[in-house]
């Protein structure tokens, strides 16, 4: 589809939660700021004991779905199928995007060749990066289909 007929607004957020009330203040920011604003932002939780549900709530522009099983591919999953738009973005709590993040996935799944995309993430804490663990997860990307699935990865089937 060109990119013409992808419009940003056709892009879902999905955010798996657990207890992540000390994260969301600061998601919930982010998310308000995105230009253009995504369609749909779904966060489904897995059971917190905390304010996170009462938080996504709050915040008013963010659907909160309560899911009864645990885990994080379990609140994906569970995202995916409440979400309406044809674009999927899966964020975790802790995540920072650029205020343009769906201009850039709207141009990247505008290619008909691609199906799937990864943000390449910057790991860092309060008080430093984690440069380590920021290049392993670079580098995976490229590895690990080399030795999971060469077949395809010769194919250029790799997830960028």
């Amino acid at each position: 589809m060109p990119i013409e007929k992808i419009a940003a607004d056709n892009v879902a957020i999905v955010i798996p939660m657990l207890n992540e009330a000390a994260l969301m203040p600061r998601l919930l920011r982010l998310l308000a700021v995105l230009v253009p604003a995504p369609a749909e932002i779904i966060a489904v939780d897995g059971g917190s004991q905390d304010e996170t549900v009462a938080l996504v709530r709050a915040s008013g522009f963010v659907r909160a779905v309560e899911h009864p099983m645990r885990g994080r591919a379990a609140a994906i999953n569970r995202g995916v199928a409440e979400a309406r738009s044809p674009l999927l973005c899966v964020l975790h709590a802790d995540t920072t995007l650029p205020d343009d993040a769906l201009t850039v996935i709207r141009r990247t799944l505008a290619n008909p060749q691609t199906a799937l995309a990864g943000f390449t993430p910057l790991i860092a804490g309060a008080e430093t990066v984690r440069w380590g663990t920021t290049f392993h997860n670079w580098i995976k990307t490229w590895y690990a289909p080399v030795i999971f699935r060469p077949h395809l990865f010769l194919r250029g089937c790799r997830v960028r």
